[in-house]
């Protein structure tokens, strides 16, 4: 009988071993393929800004850039001095617009991001948002720059930029800060601005394009993503992430 106990003990202890690797193997393939999956759509996600990209500088650009030299020719046939300075004003708008497009489409680029190192890049993108817009942005550097690889830059960068577009298109903020803080073995990245807030729902609304987009990113960059408002105290995006 205590053979027949020691031998039962010893069977169970091996079962529940087999039930809890077959256990861990599951959840890792069930990790391995939800991140395969979602590796899949923010490459979809960049093909699809690229085009943009392409569109914006080989089509758009290109229209509005003929059709200021069109009008720019026009201006010397044109006597009446209303006339002229009207066209001279419309001109002036066409010539931001096409600066705006062109910095939009830098930004949009994927290869473009790529080659850039991750503080050029922010610097970039901070001086388009204030050519267009009255916000003032700072960048801050805290500890020696890591030399990220690209694809961690390319992540890093689009959290950045929904972070912000947030900010110009929803928070009414005068300034915006970036700061990356970098120790040897991690990054924290906080972006703050002054803005009107965010309510409680609208910071739990799991539908949020902009919300899902940089946690998906967040979670591919195996880092801790948070989002803090208080009020009307403005908002700040925290990002962690292990970076060695």
């Amino acid at each position: 009988m205590l053979v027949f106990a020691v031998m039962m003990t010893v069977f169970l202890i091996i079962h529940k071993q087999r039930q809890n690797r077959s256990k861990l193997e599951k959840q890792q393939l069930e990790f391995t393929y939800n991140s395969a999956l979602l590796k899949t759509k923010i490459e979809m996600q960049e093909q699809a800004l690229d085009f943009v990209s392409q569109e914006i500088h080989d089509n758009v650009g290109q229209v509005l850039s003929f059709s200021c030299m069109q009008l720019s020719n026009l201006k010397g046939f044109v006597e009446d001095a209303g006339a002229k300075a009207m066209l001279s004003d419309n001109l002036d708008r066409i010539r931001q617009t096409v600066k705006e497009l062109r910095l939009l489409s830098h930004s949009l680029n994927t290869t473009l991001i790529e080659k850039r190192d991750l503080e050029e890049a922010i610097e970039a993108e901070l001086n388009r948002i204030q050519a267009f817009s009255p916000i003032k942005c700072k960048l801050e550097i805290i500890g020696p720059s890591q030399d990220l690889n690209p694809e961690l830059r390319l992540l890093i960068f689009r959290i950045i930029q929904e972070a912000l577009q947030n900010v110009v298109k929803h928070a009414e903020a005068s300034s915006v800060i970036i700061m990356l803080t970098y120790d040897p073995k991690a990054m924290e990245l906080c972006i703050i601005d002054d803005g009107k807030g965010i309510s409680s729902s609208k910071l739990k609304d799991i539908s949020s394009m902009g919300m899902i987009n940089m946690h998906q990113r967040a979670t591919l960059l195996n880092g801790n993503l948070q989002v803090v408002s208080d009020g009307n105290k403005g908002t700040s995006v925290i990002l962690n992430i292990p970076i060695n």
